[in-house]
């Protein structure tokens, strides 16, 4: 339930971020970030999909997405995985959110057009 309230400040923040904005689908910044963090090869052929997540995040800083890079070696598989799966969980439950706030936001657009139509019909 945590995750779900941080989600939604984090979607209130975004404000009306398209879908593909969101930081997990922005190649400028994930290539961005690559050059800024020091990754090891192993963990960057191994765990491609755990890096982008790394990186993406918007609940960690500079320092901590670093020192997620820097732990990777020292972490067991157990540990790779669990980081993997909050982080995932994280990514999809964001995206649900945008998604559903910008249906939200495009159904009340709708309703301004058609009341808008409404008041401009009665006008004439």
């Amino acid at each position: 339930m945590k995750h779900i309230a941080l989600l939604a400040v984090l979607v209130s923040l975004l404000g009306s971020t398209a879908y593909a904005e969101l930081p997990y689908h922005n190649e400028t910044l994930i290539q961005e970030r690559l050059q800024k963090f020091n990754i090891s090869n192993e963990m960057k052929s191994k765990h491609p999909e755990l890096v982008r997540l790394i990186l993406t995040t918007e609940t960690i800083g500079d320092i901590e997405r670093q020192m997620w890079f820097d732990k990777y070696s020292e972490m067991s598989d157990e540990q790779v995985n669990k980081l993997f799966h909050i982080l995932d969980t994280e990514r999809k439950e964001l995206e649900t959110l945008e998604k559903v706030y910008e249906e939200r936001e495009k159904k009340m657009e709708d309703e301004k057009r058609k009341v808008d139509k409404a008041l401009n019909k009665n006008k004439i």
